[in-house]
């Protein structure tokens, strides 16, 4: 939480208003997310209302509902796929 002194006593800010970086990193998460269109459609109505902490915790809830590159049928580059192997024989 934010405050500031009003001479008097200290109040709270409400909140920071995300940044534009936040903004394009949600535009890029959606996507490739899984989530159902009317989510995807609620998201992109109001995340330029989004405060700075209702932005951090809307990326960290599209990056866990993100489509895996193979087994979620998208296109695959090789990379994805050097890392799946990788991440499926540790």
């Amino acid at each position: 939480m934010i405050y500031y002194f009003d001479g008097d006593d200290f109040e709270e800010v409400k909140g920071v208003q995300s940044s534009n970086s936040q903004h394009s990193f949600i535009e890029s998460l959606l996507r490739n997310c899984s989530l159902d269109e009317d989510t995807k459609c609620e998201i992109e109505r109001s995340y330029l209302d989004y405060t700075d902490e209702e932005a951090a915790e809307k990326i960290t809830y599209l990056l866990n509902n993100q489509l895996h590159p193979i087994f979620d049928n998208a296109r695959p580059s090789q990379t994805d796929i050097i890392r799946t192997i990788n991440d499926q024989t540790k």
